[in-house]
């Protein structure tokens, strides 16, 4: 039985920011735990979990979050909670990398992390339409443009 993790080990989850340092397996799939680092000046696309709740500790620099209308800065030591079926998103607008835990309830979720993330970069947009329907993620992309003016990101 897994006792302790650190937020840098798991394997990284290929073509995406994430590693599993607490697997499904480890708690009987009631939920997971992954570290993902936000690059500068970078937007985590918009979108809705209807399966999942999300929270997120930010681990070491300063989170930007939209969570329903709502925006907000997230300090390094804060938790940020992601209900399930609400919008939220999620940048780095600072010049140095943002460290996050996140913990998804009920696990399973790491699964769309991993088939995202084999689709690679040249991924058909039907093949990612695909995959965030069997898992029940949805895209808010008309927001991209309207968040990363006002922040100067890259989706």
């Amino acid at each position: 039985m897994m006792r302790t993790a650190r937020w840098d080990t798991g394997e990284p989850i290929p073509n995406t920011p994430f590693r599993t340092p607490i697997p499904a397996d480890a708690t009987a799939g009631s939920f997971s735990c992954h570290s993902a680092v936000i690059e500068p000046h970078r937007l985590v696309v918009p979108h809705i979990h209807t399966r999942e709740d999300e929270f997120s500790f930010v681990l070491h620099g300063q989170l930007g979050a939209r969570i329903g209308d709502d925006d907000v800065i997230v300090d390094e030591g804060a938790f940020l909670f992601q209900p399930r079926n609400v919008l939220h998103a999620l940048w780095n607008m600072t010049d140095a990398d943002v460290v996050l835990l996140v913990f998804i309830a009920p696990a399973g979720f790491e699964e769309f992390f991993r088939e995202i993330g084999a689709l690679g970069q040249a991924a058909k947009p039907e093949d990612i339409h695909d995959v965030n329907a069997r898992y029940g993620h949805i895209l808010c992309a008309e927001l991209i443009p309207e968040i990363s003016d006002r922040y100067q990101l890259t989706p």
